[in-house]
């Protein structure tokens, strides 16, 4: 749609512009490759990417068959005032056509006050007003369109103009006008600026700690607006700057809105900066704007400095520009204005404090203020010294617009190798190409749960949850059961079986219980259910929910859990230990360099893109049919049939395309699952629950685990590993879920490829009153990953060694490798990856090349790192994999019945090919099925890059059952047609159809077969003698026998430019390797590398959940706060390529599931931060010792460079 929007204004957009208009866009599988290898097509460009052998998946644009858009769309003019309302007369609208009409309205509705509309993006910030709301849209009011310019070059926009218009009309200005353009582009993201106006946003700029960039920028340039009241029915208009009207307070009083702005053809230079979350699509953590003239002799005139997010509303620093005037720009002048800016007041902001982040953002912001002072004063200095030529910004407004960020400004190759070893009758081989489903989903055909047909009868249903902990006193929804179209308020009376939707029965409720303590922020307490959506959202406002005092004292953090000893199984479980060898006599030996360390890695929501939704409808029998996206049908099929106290025959579910899952879909689902079916049986009409994002981020908060570990390492003087020991503690939320199992995780591989000869780790489980932390990509692996790497690169900085001198030095052996609980690990190849990857990516020149760079710029650093990967793939709660191959008599065609639940990660596609390559028959025709527990029961979970892997194996076996029943068959027919003279072999639709008959005959055969994988051995944990017995049968208990597994291998090299100054940074190219085995699809395989390693730049730097540490809320709000990568945060240069050759002996077809175990590989990135942040660190004269945890976020990394007063200097370094 932003593609279309584009094209629809721009037929030959540039390759900038394409980027552009997708940057307010978030992809959660791809990693923004493939996307942008399309739309780059629009650009007049072949595909960014095309693979080796293939032919190319994309080509140029021609415009062939463009669909005309509508005259009478695109000429549309009201023609008259527009007035509805909701029936319950809450909610108004208004289309007024002059300031008159709006003034009149004002009046009627005193003393309430209207709401001024344009693009109403404000929603998306402050939500949806409750209770009597009147919207009047604007949009059509002449005196408020439109655009000029007079003769003096001032710009004059209208007050219903949208952002982008403004940003268009100031990029024909002089240069300050054109540097103030590029400033408005990192207002929110490009699709917002098209809806949303500017007016909106100086009127949000008002309002307290609203971070508006507009108020900072306009005020510092001197825009002034035109400010129209209404007062008795009339229109009165006054003119003021665009900085008195952010700060006058007196016009709260009135019914105000804004006319146009004025933007004058200032001559004077204009400056700005911001520093933001994420690259794009992200508020400034603070924005600060400059103005000056600069007289011919070098002093300042008129200076103009304010600063934006540090305190209530953009900051006049008037003090700074009364000290500048007249002076000097020089290295005394600077130092005199760090110190006024020093001492400017920033305001405590409690958005960003956290257990792990007990002092949030404020000395950072502190930090940013002096850090953009220092840059707008260096880019004034008309001699810049080198070294600091990269700290200025782009020395004019056309060099703004050509440095803008392009995240592929170099066309990628995307590399396979892997088909060129595959062997004959391999799904490889068969098909290669996107998902079956592919074009459905681009085109927005494909159904998903919130897509299914309600009927006339269909009703919706929304949560109302606990906002706070505490004992819950009693819900009252009297004035909610008022409004119009709603049907029910369900509690957990409703209930008819156990109040449970948790993994271990009876931990977490569907609906929280009177009298007792409601277990997190945001956990649910009932159902509103009306006849519509919006009926349902804006009832569900009006229930209010009593909580008092709780009956225990609620833990937030896992330092408080630790203090009170809050541990799941009891408050003496000494922890989860994997002890092998003998650690404590190597810490002994004297001869052993002793290192030690404390790592905190940050939690990560699932953040799937279609939110957990769940419609249930009355079936025959009494059943009832659940649609709805699982990653575990049966298990909940269970909790539903639990909750409704009935039997599992009396619920189905049937579990559709899920717009992501990545583990979120294990059990976080489960909740939404109950609610529909009690609601569905109590009212016996369908009820759809489709998930708000604000909802579901509450009721999930932290799904990957929060860990704290201290850590201590023996290595021998040369860099060897000696011994680990590892002490940790994570957050398992308030309930069990898998948390046992990825406690597991976190201990076993920790040795990721890197022989430890003596390993001990010791990991507690934390019960807190934070939601219940689950299955997240890569689970438990993604966390011993981080440990093991921040290990080795502290390792390195104590020793001086390179840290890929570490790694490779301390490599598991290719004879005989073993992993830390004793298991061999088979097919390994890294060390042979290491050495193939270095080299091709000529990874010592590329590290030369940074250390030159280092050497020249101060403030700018750049540097290279590598890593290498060991990810086991165990099939946990995989025992069985179930597929059903029907074969239709009547013309060969073949429907598939599987446990696939498709996430996006082509699993289905994968079966097809395999049935495919099996039958002997075209791919075409072959159709899937998605999992429906009526049809095929006791599925198990699918998951952990593991089920293409047991489908295809099932899905081989049952096509092996149908090609034996089916020899007889052909070979009878074989022997009619020699009879008849025919010498041909029959076809396969010849052979079905006599399997099927004509009657009567001997070769009616069953043309349907089912076969399930099992895996035989699996988990590998030696647990200690003191360990309870677990909830869930997990584990193989016998440690001795061998474990099924396979290791998937890889490496990765990332490289990085990281600001001294401010913590950004940028990805400047990846370069990846998996070891795939005998890939099922190379294009598949090679777009989830991408979309894993993407996925793990959010994990390991971008994506922090901000859970209050007093309250236990979540503060992000959805994206207001949480930034998942944007299209602007990935590698500007991003190469994946897949291993050929090493097979895997544990698959069907030799494959491996690499869905989850690129993303480990980056953690490279922040291994290269680090070297960066060594870099400054050492030229500054500071120790190689500091701790950057994960997230590394800007604020993170710029903490760790300890930038000091002194450094700030234009003088040249020594």
């Amino acid at each position: 749609m932003s593609m279309y929007s584009l094209l629809r204004e721009n037929k030959n957009p540039s390759a900038p512009e394409v980027e552009a208009c997708l940057e307010g866009n978030i992809c959660r599988c791809t990693g923004y490759r493939g996307i942008h290898a399309a739309f780059h097509t629009f650009a007049g460009k072949e595909a960014v990417t095309n693979v080796d052998g293939f032919s190319p998946q994309f080509s140029k644009y021609s415009g062939d068959g463009e669909p005309q858009f509508p005259e009478e769309l695109r000429n549309y003019t009201p023609k008259q005032p527009i007035f509805t309302q909701d029936q319950s007369g809450a909610t108004r609208w208004y289309r007024v056509l002059d300031l008159s009409q709006w003034a009149q309205i004002c009046k009627e509705v005193s003393p309430s006050k209207p709401r001024v509309v344009v693009g109403s993006t404000s929603v998306g910030v402050f939500g949806q007003k409750v209770g009597k709301v009147i919207n009047v849209d604007v949009t059509h009011v002449s005196d408020l369109e439109g655009t000029s310019r007079d003769e003096c070059g001032s710009i004059v926009v209208g007050g219903s103009e949208s952002l982008n218009t403004l940003i268009s009309s100031l990029r024909a200005g002089n240069e300050a006008q054109q540097t103030l353009a590029g400033a408005l582009t990192k207002l929110a993201n490009n699709n917002v600026r098209n809806a949303g106006g500017w007016a909106g946003n100086l009127v949000m700029g008002r309002v307290p700690l609203f971070p508006s960039d507009g108020a900072v920028l306009l005020s510092a340039f001197g825009a002034s607006v035109k400010v129209a009241i209404a007062k008795d029915g009339k229109v009165e208009q006054h003119s003021m700057t665009v900085a008195n009207f952010v700060r006058d307070m007196g016009l709260n009083n009135s019914n105000y809105l804004l006319v146009s702005i004025d933007v004058p053809a200032v001559t004077a230079k204009f400056t700005s900066f911001r520093q933001s979350m994420s690259k794009v699509n992200s508020h400034a953590i603070v924005s600060a704007a400059f103005r000056t003239e600069i007289t011919s002799d070098g002093r300042f005139q008129a200076p103009v400095l304010y600063a934006g997010c540090i305190q209530k509303r953009a900051v006049f620093l008037e003090e700074a520009g009364r000290y500048l005037e007249g002076k000097p720009v020089c290295d005394q002048t600077l130092s005199g204005l760090l110190d006024i800016i020093q001492k400017v007041t920033v305001d405590k902001d409690q958005t960003y404090v956290t257990g792990l982040n007990p002092g949030g953002k404020d000395n950072y912001k502190k930090q940013l203020l002096l850090s953009f002072v220092f840059k707008w004063f260096v880019s004034l200095v008309p001699q810049v010294p080198s070294e600091l030529r990269s700290v200025a910004p782009p020395s004019s407004a056309g060099a703004f617009w050509a440095a803008r960020d392009e995240c592929m400004s170099v066309a990628q190759t995307l590399r396979s190798e892997a088909h060129l070893q595959l062997p004959e009758k391999h799904p490889g081989t068969s098909y290669v190409g996107p998902k079956k489903e592919a074009l459905e989903q681009a085109c927005g055909q494909l159904k998903y749960s919130g897509d299914m047909p309600m009927g006339p009868r269909g009703l919706y249903g929304i949560y109302v949850v606990a906002n706070d902990v505490g004992k819950l006193l009693g819900t009252d929804a009297s004035e909610a059961m008022k409004q119009e179209g709603v049907v029910a308020f369900l509690t957990f009376q409703d209930v008819p079986g156990m109040n449970s939707s948790s993994l271990i029965p009876g931990e977490e409720p569907v609906f929280a219980e009177d009298g007792k303590d409601i277990l997190y922020a945001g956990a649910p307490v009932g159902l509103l259910v009306a006849g519509s959506d919006q009926q349902a959202k804006t009832a569900a406002r009006m229930v209010r929910v009593n909580i008092g005092a709780p009956q225990s004292a609620p833990i937030y953090t896992i330092d408080e859990a630790v203090e009170k000893k809050q541990f799941l199984y009891s408050p003496d479980f000494p922890g989860k230990m994997v002890d092998s060898g003998n650690v404590d006599e190597a810490f002994a030996d004297a001869s052993n360099i002793i290192i030690e360390g404390s790592y905190k890695i940050a939690g990560q929501n699932n953040f799937y893109m279609e939110r957990n939704t769940a419609v249930a409808l009355p079936d025959d029998m009494g059943r009832i049919m659940i649609y709805g996206g699982a990653q575990c049908p049966d298990e909940t099929k269970t909790r539903v049939m639990m909750a409704l106290g009935s039997t599992s025959k009396d619920v189905v579910v049937k579990v559709r395309p899920m717009g992501g899952a990545f583990g979120g879909k294990f059990t976080r689902q489960n909740a939404v699952f109950c609610a529909a079916g009690v609601a569905c049986k109590k009212l016996g009409r369908p009820v759809r629950i489709a998930t708000s994002l604000i909802t579901d981020m509450g009721m999930h908060g932290n799904t990957r685990h929060i860990v704290k570990c201290h850590y201590k390492v023996a290595v021998s003087p040369a860099g060897k590993i000696v011994a680990f020991d590892n002490k940790i503690f994570i957050d398992a939320g308030c309930s069990s879920d898998y948390t046992d199992y990825i406690a597991d995780e976190i201990v076993k591989r920790q040795d990721n490829a890197y022989h430890v000869p003596n390993y001990r780790a010791v990991l507690n489980m934390c019960k807190t009153n934070n939601p219940t932390a689950s299955a997240n990509r890569a689970p438990g692996l993604m966390q011993a990953a981080a440990i093991t790497e921040t290990i080795l690169d502290h390792i390195a900085r104590q020793l001086s060694m390179s840290a890929e001198h570490v790694r490779e030095l301390n490599l598991k052996p290719m004879q005989n490798p073993m992993d830390t609980t004793g298991n061999a690990i088979i097919e390994w190849n890294t060390p042979k990856l290491w050495l193939y990857a270095k080299d091709k990516w000529g990874f010592d020149a590329r590290e030369k090349a940074y250390a030159e760079f280092n050497a020249s710029n101060r403030f700018k650093k750049r540097a290279t790192s590598m890593m290498p990967l060991k990810f086991a793939v165990g099939y946990v709660n995989m025992a069985g994999g179930t597929v059903t191959v029907n074969v239709n008599a009547v013309d060969g065609t073949v429907a598939v019945q599987t446990g696939c639940c498709e996430m996006g990660q082509g699993c289905l596609t994968k079966v097809l090919a395999t049935t495919a390559t099996e039958l002997g028959i075209p791919i075409e025709k072959v159709s899937g099925f998605y999992p429906d527990t009526s049809v095929l029961p006791n599925l198990s979970t699918d998951g952990g890059s593991a089920g293409a892997e047991i489908l295809c194996h099932a899905a081989k076996w049952a096509c092996e059952q149908l090609i034996e029943r089916l020899v007889p068959v052909e070979a009878e027919l074989i022997e009619e047609l020699k009879a008849a003279g025919v010498a041909t072999k029959p076809s396969w639709e010849q052979v079905v159809r006599r399997a099927n008959g004509p009657m009567p005959t001997d070769t009616r055969t069953l043309l349907s077969a089912t076969a399930q994988f099992k895996v035989p051995k699996w988990n590998d944990v030696k647990r200690s003698a003191d360990h309870p017995d677990p909830a869930l049968p997990y584990w193989n208990w016998d440690p001795a026998s061998d474990t099924w597994q396979y290791h998937v291998t890889g490496v990765a090299c990332s490289d990085v430019e990281v600001d001294v100054l401010t913590g950004d940074y940028t990805i400047l190219r990846a370069d990846v390797l998996v070891d795939a085995g005998h890939s099922l699809n190379p294009f598949i395989d090679l777009g989830q590398a991408e979309g894993g390693f993407v996925f793990g730049i959010g994990a390991y730097c971008r994506e922090e959940i901000l859970m209050d540490p007093t309250t236990g809320r979540n503060k992000c709000e959805g994206t207001w706060n949480y930034k998942p990568p944007t299209n602007k945060d990935v590698p500007q240069i991003f190469n994946v390529e897949l291993a050929p050759g090493n097979k895997s002996s544990r698959t069907a077809y030799g494959s491996k599931g690499v869905g989850e175990a690129p993303l480990l590989l980056a953690y490279s990135v922040v291994s290269a931060m680090k070297k960066a942040i060594l870099s400054s660190r050492l030229e500054r004269g500071l120790s190689p010792d500091f701790t950057l945890d994960s997230p590394a976020t800007v604020d993170r990394v710029q903490k760790c460079m300890e930038v000091s007063l002194s450094d700030l200097s234009l003088k040249e370094k020594k």
